[in-house]
């Protein structure tokens, strides 16, 4: 029977009618793959492949070739050990109409019509900010070599557009597209992470965790390492995703002035509010091969090395100082910078410890005024304090008068407003 599924030579009287593929991202993590026409995969549990199973064999009305479910899950699972895998490369996430090969899903259309016109999505894409980054990065998703490090983030109110992208991507992705939330905090993101196997566009839609794009598991995802798959009664294992991601959002996102945060987002924002048209959809799908065509030509032209997009850093700049208004507030009401001569921990060497004081921030002080945020609040405004004011924490000799003395912990570079005061 293992001879059979693999298209060998064996002794039943019919083909086997079937297609089935075993892909191994990593040793031991073999999955089932299922060929329909086209080449395009699905990934199947080995149930699957045993009620084809038996359902053929039963078709020979030969008693003897009859088989229990049992059975033909062992025949299913000794064949998933024992094919050849298929190699990675062959399995593109999405392939064109015509292109040949193996893929996740394959689009409606053939590459090109690049300059034709696409007065809807023109339209659309006007009340749209960042626009060349977005489409540079909608032409992106049709490269697996593309960079992995730029997510989008798509804000507006509502009645704007953002749905209506999000339904003209599912369709064009088909299979390889993913509508997911955020997995919850403190969870497991094993199980979360193994149904993005075989995406490649992953979307938020409606996302209403602002501050998920900044968290420690995104950033693995987005950064190409490797992550832990887990599925209930497989092996787990680890593999690099290939999936890009899309919020849609009527929140802003919660990025901090981290370099990380900044370069990775390509941020758009909806300016207005569109018109009703209940042929609207329809208009997208038909300008849809020509609109696609367009971003993958503006894509290839502006990154031909498939490196990371360029996205519009001012709109990201004043996103990011919403977001931290905040501790700046914070630290107008109770610091100053430093002198120009008193700012570096070599020019407070040597000082008594009462001149210390003016100068520069002793812990204590900014521990007890830190308090009014909790926790994780506190660590982000020292944080704040290292991008922003470039302070640190450090250690300087005190004079007693006679000596040095003693090393002193102390904030450089900022001092207290009550001091001055």
């Amino acid at each position: 029977m293992v001879g059979a599924i693999n298209m060998e030579s064996h002794p039943f009287p019919s083909p086997w009618p079937h297609k089935y593929h075993v892909l191994e991202p990593s040793p031991g993590g073999r999955l089932i793959l299922e060929e329909s026409d086209g080449g395009v995969m699905s990934e199947v549990p080995a149930e699957r492949l045993a009620c084809h199973i038996t359902q053929w064999l039963r078709l020979h009305n030969v008693p003897e070739w009859c088989v229990t479910d049992q059975k033909a899950l062992t025949i299913a699972k000794s064949w998933q050990m024992s094919a050849d895998a298929l190699p990675p490369k062959m399995l593109k996430s999405l392939r064109w109409a015509s292109e040949p090969g193996y893929c996740w899903d394959r689009l409606p259309w053939d590459l090109g019509g690049y300059g034709q016109d696409c007065p809807t999505w023109d339209s659309l894409l006007s009340r749209m900010t960042n626009v060349p980054a977005f489409l540079a990065f909608i032409g992106s998703l049709f490269y697996d070599q593309s960079s992995l490090q730029n997510y989008c983030w798509v804000h507006g109110d509502g009645n704007d557009g953002k749905g209506a992208i999000n339904r003209f991507l599912a369709k064009v992705f088909g299979k390889s597209y993913r509508s997911k939330q955020p997995p919850d905090r403190g969870g497991k993101i094993g199980n979360w992470l193994y149904s993005l196997i075989g995406s490649r566009l992953v979307v938020f839609p409606d996302c209403n965790n602002a501050s998920f794009a900044a968290s420690g598991p995104f950033k693995a995802m987005t950064g190409g390492d490797p992550v832990e798959f887990e599925a209930k009664f497989k092996m787990p294992f680890t593999d690099r995703l290939n999936c890009k991601f899309i919020f849609f959002s009527n929140e802003k996102p919660n990025l901090s002035s981290e370099r990380a945060d900044m370069r990775r987002v390509i941020y758009c924002e909806f300016t207005e509010q569109g018109t009703y048209d209940p042929a609207f959809e329809d208009k997208l799908w038909a300008e849809g091969g020509a609109f696609i065509s367009s971003c993958c030509q503006l894509y290839l032209n502006d990154y031909p090395k498939h490196g990371p997009i360029k996205s519009d850093t001012e709109a990201i700049a004043s996103l990011v100082s919403e977001n931290e208004e905040h501790f700046e507030t914070f630290f107008e009401q109770h610091f100053l910078p430093a002198p120009e001569d008193r700012r570096q921990s070599r020019d407070l060497q040597g000082l008594q410890l009462s001149d210390l004081k003016k100068y520069a921030v002793m812990p204590g002080d900014l521990s007890r005024l830190i308090q009014t945020f909790d926790r994780r609040g506190q660590s982000e405004f020292r944080s704040w304090l290292r991008r922003q004011r470039g302070v640190y924490k450090t250690s300087v000799a005190v004079y007693d008068g006679q000596r040095l003395s003693t090393v002193a912990k102390v904030y450089a570079g900022i001092m207290m407003r009550e001091w001055r005061n």
